[in-house]
């Protein structure tokens, strides 16, 4: 009986620390994720903000050749 008490206990002890492992790994996944979404995020205002300046540029010249 003791025995099984024992075993009983130390499965608690594993099943709790697969939890927590699960729960950091779900959680590390999260954050991945985020910090892909956020790098995608500042590629895709950095190329609007490029082809803004390009059109600014653009227009600038037309400007000049107008005078």
């Amino acid at each position: 009986m003791k025995k099984l008490k024992r075993t009983l206990s130390k499965n608690k002890r594993l099943m709790k620390n697969a939890m927590i492992l699960l729960v950091c790994i779900v959680f590390t996944s999260l954050l991945k994720c985020i910090e892909l979404q956020n790098r995608n995020s500042k590629r895709a205002v950095e190329k609007r903000l490029q082809c803004i300046e390009q059109l600014l540029k653009e227009n600038h010249q037309k400007q000049k050749k107008a005078e």
